[in-house]
């Protein structure tokens, strides 16, 4: 009897055992098709902002086309439209939003609504006069949003690509990048302070972190756009894109 008795209480383990295991794999999987859907979903969403640009077929061998912004029908989806962020030959092609703070745009999509992929947002404390533009975005496991600026730590990077476009409704800006680092969230790269002789004391420290050359100087750089994302290098780690703002086109 005692026998039997150890038999069923084994048999009851391995079903315990089996069911708790069924339950942990059924857990996952709905996390794994949450997490599938949010994508899908913020996917979608993008794909119907791009309905508001257009980008143009080059006429030149090595000439940038860049997007036509309707900015109108941007305006209408979002107020808290400021910009486009371009970057040639990369998933980077995106508008950019300024909201009051620096956590709703974290998880709300260009529409408003949650999604997974949030929304490139400029530092809510940055002025349209400022000297460091701070522009913030996920970096997606897919290579979307700002994932891929994490390539500038690879030494061709750089040189394949030097430059980035913020388009605004009344100026276009060539971003001409000059520094790429891994860094903390709360490290110099994100000062907003850098008037007066400040300024280039602090561009000279930010070139010397980066992770490649560049031929811009600290004398022809009067603003700076600084991009900023997640990586994985170490706990709360950043990296981050530094480049020079030219005005390219005038309206």
């Amino acid at each position: 009897m005692r026998k039997n008795g150890n038999a069923a209480n084994w048999v009851c383990s391995i079903l315990l055992l089996l069911v708790f295991c069924a339950g942990i794999s059924l857990f996952a999987f709905y996390r794994l098709a949450e997490a599938l859907n949010a994508y899908s979903y913020s996917e979608e969403i993008y794909e119907e902002v791009l309905e508001a640009v257009t980008l143009p077929e080059s006429t030149e061998p090595d000439a940038v086309q860049l997007p036509e912004i309707d900015w109108v029908a941007l305006r209408e989806m979002n107020p808290d439209i400021t910009g486009w962020l371009y970057c040639p030959d990369t998933p980077i092609n995106y508008p950019v939003v300024q909201g009051v703070d620096n956590e709703y745009y974290l998880n709300h999509l260009f529409d408003g609504r949650e999604g997974a992929y949030g929304t490139l947002f400029v530092d809510s404390q940055c002025s349209s006069a400022g000297k460091n533009t701070i522009i913030y975005g996920h970096h997606m496991k897919n290579g979307t949003m700002l994932a891929s600026i994490t390539k500038y730590s690879q030494p061709s990077y750089p040189q394949t690509h030097p430059k980035l476009y913020l388009l605004q409704p009344n100026r276009t800006w060539e971003v001409q990048v000059f520094a790429g680092f891994t860094t903390a969230p709360d490290s110099e790269a994100y000062r907003l302070e850098l008037e007066g002789d400040s300024f280039r004391p602090w561009l000279e420290s930010m070139m010397e972190r980066s992770d490649f050359r560049s031929e811009v100087q600290p004398e022809s750089i009067h603003r700076v756009l600084t991009l900023s994302t997640c990586t994985y290098d170490y706990a709360d780690a950043r990296y981050v894109l530094m480049g020079s703002l030219v005005p390219i086109i005038n309206k």
